[in-house]
């Protein structure tokens, strides 16, 4: 009987695995689809002039997005971790926070149970 119990909780334990990794590759996808896209369609508009070579272009310009993009990423990165490190010597400010979690959750039941 327990393990009927086991086979079971395992067999959904996979299936929300499975399920979870076929959507993480489906959005993966649209992302590297988009991007694609975006280097396909709108990319070379940014070429400057046709006496160099294009292949130079595109590296030079791939090379300056990824810099721009390293740059963006560890600005974010910087921003979160200097306001997580703040926030975590706030007590009165996770006391509200978790006042305010708990009306908001009311909220929502009594918005859900009423018609």
């Amino acid at each position: 009987n327990n393990y009927v119990f086991f086979f079971v909780f395992l067999c959904l334990l996979l299936f929300v695995f499975f399920l979870f990794c076929f959507v993480f590759l489906c959005v993966s996808l649209f992302v590297f689809l988009s991007c694609s896209l975006f280097f396909v369609a709108l990319f070379p508009t940014f070429l400057w002039g046709g006496q160099e070579d294009t292949v130079l272009q595109f590296y030079a310009l791939g090379a300056i997005f990824m810099t721009a993009t390293a740059v963006v990423f560890a600005g974010i990165a910087f921003l979160a971790a200097t306001l997580g490190h703040f926030l975590a010597t706030k007590s009165k400010f996770w006391l509200r926070f978790h006042y305010f979690q708990i009306a908001l959750f009311i909220g929502l039941a009594i918005y859900i149970f009423l018609p």
